[in-house]
């Protein structure tokens, strides 16, 4: 089975935004750190927005991404793919021009111990900090109990990543607004 890591296509699709404001005021609890994983805060649906891309699109996605490691689906993402991402994580509703959109929370992070740390690569910024990671190899068959979406312990849970299975049925479906990047 084939890792993916999951980027907006924020070229050719709408830039998905919440309201820090109005995150603020409704979630006093709110902790970004606590996202990749079961929320230890109480969820309040913020105003959210899509706003034009820095490229000028004005195309609506039916998926996209905040934040590098959760998704926003529209109503017609998530019943295609409510199915195989209903162990994944957790929905919660949006409110403002977003309102028929979900904010999804992949709640699974892959620890270290079943990654080959020896022959998985990353690559890294000229001043030596870490930047992303290139390739992923998972000891034994590991790979075997990949779930449909989650995010990895050896990046500190900054980037989603999906199983092969999940990008079939998103390609499947037409669904549109992010691109996968072959990590094995």
């Amino acid at each position: 089975m084939s890792i993916y890591s999951i980027s907006a296509e924020i070229d050719n699709f709408m830039f998905f935004t919440l309201d820090d404001l109005d995150v603020c005021e409704k979630m006093e609890d709110f902790d970004i750190e606590g996202f990749g994983q079961p929320l230890k805060f109480s969820w309040v649906a913020p105003k959210a927005m899509f706003i034009e891309s820095d490229s000028g699109a004005k195309v609506l996605p039916d998926i996209t991404q905040w934040s590098g490691s959760d998704l926003v689906l529209s109503e017609k993402a998530k019943q295609i793919l409510d199915e195989i991402l209903k162990d994944s994580g957790d929905y919660y509703r949006l409110t403002g021009s977003c309102k028929g959109y979900w904010f999804f929370n992949p709640i699974i992070r892959l620890g270290n111990e079943i990654i080959n740390l020896e022959q998985t690569t990353s690559s890294y910024f000229d001043d030596g900090s870490w930047d992303k990671l290139k390739n992923l190899v998972f000891k034994g068959d590991a790979e075997k109990i990949v779930p449909a979406l989650f995010t990895l312990e050896i990046d500190r849970g900054v980037k989603l990543y999906c199983n092969s299975m999940l990008k079939e049925k998103i390609e499947i479906n037409g669904l549109t607004g992010i691109a996968f990047f072959a990590k094995n």
